[in-house]
């Protein structure tokens, strides 16, 4: 099924382009969501963490948190755990670049499901660090022809079936390793940073 998905995800990438929603769309569906709050109401779900006919999104307000920045090192985790809970949060998305431990996502998981929120995986495929420096000849190229990294992001071709393969079982054994209540595909595309006009 994780393969299915990151295959699809592929194919939309290299066939579909994708426009941000204006903010007279956002204005609109907030305003269905308004009118529409009785009529979700009937297929709510009592096994989801947050009431979605209330908030949109199925965990409810959520954050994303790295666990490799260093302002989380400062305090224990339970302790931010609590923090993120009394702001209001109901969800926390735990960001993955490639080089998280299993041990962390457990940790990560553990403790925000202590506080009673829920546990999502936050990935931007394909980015993927670790995956990335170990195969130079699966990375994506720009336009001009550097390889497939800006600042933090680095990009992995999954149009590439051995890289893809490789993507799929590391976040199989990801999702094996810790109880994540969901998977979040975050800002998939293929790069070309300022599009094709800057490219030689």
């Amino acid at each position: 099924m994780i393969r299915a998905a990151l295959s699809l995800l592929a194919y939309l990438l290299a066939v579909c382009a994708f426009a941000a929603p204006t903010a007279a769309q956002h204005l609109r569906e907030e305003k269905r969501d308004q009118s529409s709050v009785s009529e979700r109401q009937k297929h709510f779900t009592p096994t989801l963490p947050h009431n979605t006919a209330v908030t949109s999104g199925v965990f409810g307000p959520t954050v994303c948190v790295d666990p490799q920045f260093a302002y989380y090192s400062h305090q224990p985790l339970a302790e931010t755990m609590e923090k993120i809970r009394a702001a209001g949060f109901t969800a926390v998305q735990v960001i993955d670049t490639g080089r998280l431990a299993h041990a962390t996502h457990r940790e990560w998981v553990k403790g925000a499901h202590a506080v009673g929120m829920a546990a999502v995986l936050r990935i931007y495929p394909p980015t993927d660090l670790e995956i990335y420096e170990s195969h130079p000849e699966w990375r994506q190229r720009m336009l001009g022809g550097a390889d497939g990294r800006f600042d933090w992001r680095v990009y992995v071709c999954p149009r590439e079936p051995t890289a893809l393969d490789a993507l799929c079982d590391k976040l199989t054994t990801t999702l094996q390793a810790a109880s994540y209540d969901g998977v979040q595909l975050a800002e998939c595309w293929f790069e070309q940073w300022g599009g094709p006009e800057i490219a030689p």
